[in-house]
């Protein structure tokens, strides 16, 4: 069959290498516990358990466009390859096996080692125990003595400790009473001291701003009465300019005050000055 569509992972002479490799394999003993030999094999199984990841991208990539010719190439070579490979399979296989085999036995050989001592050191401690039970007996009672009178010792020096300590708790508790009622006193008089002195700000605050209102309303009046001086100035200075020129066309000066007089009242239609 034509592996075309795979040449670009594996070719037919190397598949054909391949598989004479193999047979060589067929049926032979390899010592697999020589380290060498091991190791050719194993690298001829990890080869061709590459090539067959190898040939399963190709085959996937590939499948869009000759799904059906990769297919059928696909498992001609996997199968080649895994026939290939049986031999050295069958080898790693069968070494695994025997070295579980080993591993076991040495494994239940521990196990047999350890129960027996297990065994030999319970039948030791059961022969001590019976000779140690008299001098526990003898040690537990003269320890419940000893335990009883130190109960005894230590209750007597607990009440001691716990009258100075009572001693104590109350010579802190008056020190800290004297302590709070030094504290209110100096929080109260710290309090009123800060209130009159809010009461003093705000007294302040209210001054400034009483005389920052009035520093802005003379301001004010000031330039509104330069407004109205200035407004005044220019209607003069207008008015005066349409006078002249009245007088200049011949009106009196007294017709041309009226006549701008009547046109500033809007007394004359359609005419006005322009300020």
């Amino acid at each position: 069959m034509e592996i075309a569509i795979f040449e670009s992972v594996v070719i037919e002479s190397a598949l054909i290498e391949l598989e004479a490799e193999s047979k060589k394999y067929d049926g032979l003993y390899v010592d697999m516990d020589k380290a060498p030999e091991r190791k050719y094999v194993k690298d001829k199984a990890a080869l061709i358990a590459g090539l067959k990841k190898k040939v399963d991208r190709v085959r996937i990539d590939s499948a869009k466009d000759y799904k059906c010719e990769v297919e059928s190439q696909a498992l001609a070579i996997q199968a080649r390859l895994d026939d290939a490979n049986s031999n050295f399979q069958i080898l790693i296989d069968d070494y695994a096996a025997d070295r579980k085999v080993i591993l076991d036995a040495e494994k239940a050989r521990k196990q047999a080692i350890f129960d027996a001592e297990e065994l030999e050191n319970k039948h030791e401690i059961g022969l001590l125990m019976n000779d140690k039970y008299e001098l526990d007996k003898i040690k537990a009672q003269q320890e419940k003595i000893e335990h009883e009178e130190k109960i005894k010792i230590e209750a007597i020096k607990a009440q001691k400790e716990q009258a100075e300590h009572d001693r104590i708790t109350a010579e802190q508790r008056a020190a800290a009473d004297k302590q709070a009622l030094i504290d209110v006193e100096a929080n109260a008089k710290l309090a009123a001291q800060q209130a009159e002195q809010r009461r003093l700000n705000d007294i302040e605050t209210a001054k400034q701003g009483e005389i920052a209102r009035v520093a802005e309303q003379r301001k004010f009046d000031e330039e509104e009465a330069q407004r109205k001086a200035n407004d005044l100035n220019h209607v003069k200075q207008i008015n005066n300019e349409a006078l002249t020129d009245l007088i200049g066309l011949g009106l009196s000066e007294n017709n041309a005050k009226a006549v701008i007089s009547a046109i500033a009242k809007k007394q004359i239609s359609h005419i006005t000055i322009n300020y």
